[in-house]
């Protein structure tokens, strides 16, 4: 389970795992407060900057900041792995708002990973050009059942 809450917010047990998810480090926290920094799947500094909390711009800083994740999936991985191992975690930021902030966006991609990995193995097919292809081939063994052993005749059965 993967939870949201401001860095500054009282701990509390059913917090779990307590992971810092910002580029920066927050001056009024001690390092030794947290359980963790994974600092990798933050915006980057530009796209942190551009949206500066304002709801105006949530939908685009939502798009922008998807399109960056795409570009983590080795830190998405660990987090998912942290997250089997923690059970549960607390993605913590240090925006003013905990309904517009990059935590909120990082919790629905993991909320959604295989998704989220699927639209990623998609786009970069898309990109060699062969996607069609593989789709078609993807189809064909959906049609067909798989690639389960039992559905195939190895002449073996007596």
């Amino acid at each position: 389970m993967i939870r949201v809450k401001r860095v500054f917010d009282h701990p509390e047990p059913e917090d779990g795992y307590r992971l810092y998810v910002n580029r920066t480090w927050p001056k009024e926290i001690k390092r030794n407060a947290l359980d963790g920094w994974m600092r990798k799947v933050a915006p980057s500094d530009l796209l942190s900057h551009w949206f500066s909390d304002d709801p105006s711009k949530w939908n685009e800083f939502v798009r922008l900041y998807t399109e960056e994740l795409k570009n983590k999936m080795s830190a998405l991985d660990k987090l998912e792995v942290l997250e089997m191992e923690q059970k549960t975690i607390t993605l913590l930021h240090s925006s003013r708002s905990n309904e517009y902030n990059s935590a909120v966006v990082l919790k629905e991609v993991m909320e959604h990973l295989d998704e989220f990995r699927e639209m990623v193995r998609r786009e970069e097919l898309k990109k060699l050009g062969i996607a069609s292809d593989v789709e078609r081939i993807s189809k064909e063994m959906e049609d067909y059942g798989g690639f389960e052993g039992d559905r195939m005749d190895s002449g073996d059965e007596k």
